[in-house]
């Protein structure tokens, strides 16, 4: 025997079973080089069966390049064609083509180096393969699925994924083949990276929604549920269908699944996919899932808010001690979206309530347009409650925990170390140790329903209860304060501070709580922001703004006088430059009326002798409401800012 031709590592202990690696490369090549067909699937054949017993030929890249490159690419799409075919004079060869096809191409799609996967030869081959899922069987569609799922999962793949022209087998297979579901989802993500036609992407984005939709017709859509959160979660806003046609069709799914004592499984997916739904198409998804088609005992809106309120209340209770475990994660998204679908359903219901109010009928007829009876609304008005109040006490527990317990407790107490701006400290079993409840999306969602409720509600108990939340509210809000802090999380503890400081004891607390230096700073740190970035104003900003300035006009007319310290405010105002844009948009007018009529009423509460020292400072923010006045378009802010000016000449 020739020892130069042995691999490394070999032993003379006994005779080879197969030929050396150099002479069974070199054969697998000369059989895949020939000429006839023949030669050229028994070459694929033993590459196969030669890549599946050597370990040492699949770890070396150089030879699997040498290999795939030895492959005749119009053979091998030849064999897919084939046993793409349905019927045919002899099924069990093109069955065996196309297991053979398919199983060559998923190896190299797993075994070629990196630079390699991206090639046309190999990314090449999807649209043959999409082809071939609906005529193979068993395992031969598993490797078709999994070949797929390996080749979109990078920008080329994704782009030759998307412009193949007929994703149809996928869909078809899609319900008992949820690999489908998850190679059409990332191959839309990984494409729009590397896709110059997003519109058309878009529409076949929206096309293939509604066709998977018609084919999940019939069954429970649990994974067709999951897919649809999940991809518009993670599309780009420009690749999003505008205005859908299957909303309507998805919203039955959602319904049906809901109604039918569904799984644990089926809860999450119905409960993340209507939160998503509602947040990408808040003007047309709470009428399609909210409202009947006709007057019924028992309506779906009732019974779909029931389950979410039930989830709510069973759950929350008992969430700090799963802060640390592998299903946090899922638990937590699904609380979140409950807490979004209630607070969309509150909206709902008072944007119904407004509507029959200002078409001239009373509240009595709401019933009819909502097609709920009264005393259905009257128990969930009473579970909503109920579960608003379980909500705050778990986020006080929470912030304790983790804000307040963990530093204070001795250290034997403590379950194990976190890591946070702060520093390392160790933590109590029910302190979540990778996230802080300000990074909770959790805490956003039970903020924002908070808002809605404690803004409406006539109710005096959960503003009591909300007040002591007091401290809570003012840290999460300067700690999210700032050009770089979240506007979202800002303004969505502005909402609770609104409903709580309808009280008087919730405006005497939140000042308690230092509330007017923590707001009046932010609103002039906004403002300066705005004459900073003149024509390039955040107009979220701007909104945020005018918040805050209503949020402490209410805190100013429930004093007597104006604190001498509160008129730094009105100095910080009285040296803002006024940017110079032509054409200022509506949410910058009506937050440059809310500050100058903040800082009239401010000075126009002051004692007289305090009012002359800020003469010169009155006259400054005159000149300002001048300035402002000539750049104003809106009719109802120009009036905003006349009454504003009055006060500012007849009290000053």
């Amino acid at each position: 025997m020739d020892t130069q031709s042995k691999p490394s590592g070999s032993h003379d202990d006994g005779p080879t079973p197969n030929p050396p690696q150099s002479e069974q490369v070199e054969k697998i090549q000369q059989l895949l080089r020939a000429n006839d067909d023949t030669s050229r699937f028994v070459g694929l054949a033993l590459l196969k069966s030669t890549l599946d017993n050597s370990e040492d030929i699949r770890e070396n890249k150089e030879v699997i390049v040498v290999l795939w490159d030895s492959i005749s690419v119009k053979f091998l799409d030849r064999l897919l064609k084939t046993g793409a075919k349905p019927g045919g004079s002899k099924p069990n060869d093109a069955k065996e083509m196309l297991d053979l096809a398919a199983n060559v191409v998923y190896t190299f799609a797993v075994l070629l180096p990196a630079d390699a996967q991206t090639n046309p030869k190999l990314v090449g081959r999807i649209p043959r393969l999409i082809e071939a899922v609906l005529c193979s069987s068993g395992e031969t569609t598993d490797v078709i699925l999994k070949t797929l799922l390996t080749l979109v999962s990078n920008s080329e793949g994704g782009r030759v994924f998307s412009e193949a022209e007929d994703w149809t087998p996928l869909i078809e297979i899609a319900p008992k083949q949820p690999y489908a579901l998850a190679i059409i989802s990332w191959s839309w993500l990984h494409a729009a990276s590397n896709i110059k036609d997003r519109s058309s992407l878009r529409g076949r984005i929206d096309n293939t929604i509604s066709a998977l939709i018609a084919s999940y017709k019939g069954t429970d859509a649990v994974t067709l549920l999951d897919f649809i959160d999940k991809a518009l979660g993670r599309l780009d806003d420009d690749l999003i269908p505008v205005s859908p046609q299957w909303l309507g069709p998805l919203i039955e799914l959602i319904r049906n699944l809901a109604t039918a004592r569904p799984t644990a499984a089926g809860r999450e997916a119905y409960a993340n996919c209507t939160a998503r739904l509602l947040i990408t198409y808040s003007d047309t998804v709470p009428r399609l899932l909210f409202s009947d088609a006709s007057d019924s005992s028992n309506p779906f809106s009732y019974l779909f808010i029931s389950l979410i309120i039930v989830d709510l209340k069973a759950t929350l209770p008992l969430l700090l001690t799963k802060l640390n475990t592998p299903e946090y994660p899922s638990i937590s998204t699904r609380l979140t979206s409950g807490l979004l679908i209630l607070s969309y359903f509150i909206g709902f219901l008072l944007q119904q309530m407004d509507a029959q109010i200002s078409a001239g009928s009373d509240a009595s007829s709401f019933k009819d347009a909502f097609q709920m009876p009264p005393d259905l609304l009257l128990k969930l008005n009473w579970s909503i409650s109920e579960t608003l109040s379980i909500v705050m006490e778990y986020l006080r527990d929470r912030w304790d925990a983790a804000v307040a317990g963990a530093l204070g407790l001795h250290p034997e107490t403590r379950y194990g170390k976190t890591h946070t701006a702060a520093g390392s400290h160790l933590t109590l079993a029910w302190d979540q140790q990778n996230e802080s409840p300000a990074e909770d999306p959790l805490l956003l969602a039970a903020l924002r329903v908070l808002g809605e409720w404690l803004r409406e509600d006539d109710g005096e108990v959960l503003r009591n209860e909300a007040i002591s939340l007091m401290d809570l509210l003012v840290e999460l809000y300067q700690t999210s304060s700032g050009p770089s802090g979240s506007i979202g999380y800002r303004a969505l503890v502005l909402g609770v501070l609104q409903g709580v400081t309808q009280t008087e004891d919730g405006i005497r607390v939140l000042l308690e709580h230092d509330g007017w230096s923590t707001l009046s700073k932010d609103l002039l740190a906004t403002l300066n922001r705005t004459s900073a970035r003149g024509a390039a104003v955040d107009l979220h900003e701007c909104e945020l703004g005018s918040q805050i300035a209503l949020l402490l006009m209410t805190l100013a007319e429930n004093q007597q006088a104006t604190p001498e310290e509160w008129l730094d405010l009105v100095t910080g105002v009285a040296a803002y430059d006024v940017p110079a844009i032509a054409d200022a948009p509506e949410p910058l007018q009506r937050f440059w009326a809310d500050v100058l009529q903040l800082a009239a009423d401010l000075l126009a509460n002051t004692p007289p002798g305090v009012r002359r020292r800020y003469v010169h400072t009155a006259g400054s923010i005159r000149g300002i409401a001048a300035t402002v006045e000539g750049r104003i378009t809106s009719t109802e802010v120009q009036k905003h800012i006349g009454e504003a000016l009055k006060a500012l000449r007849n009290d000053i």
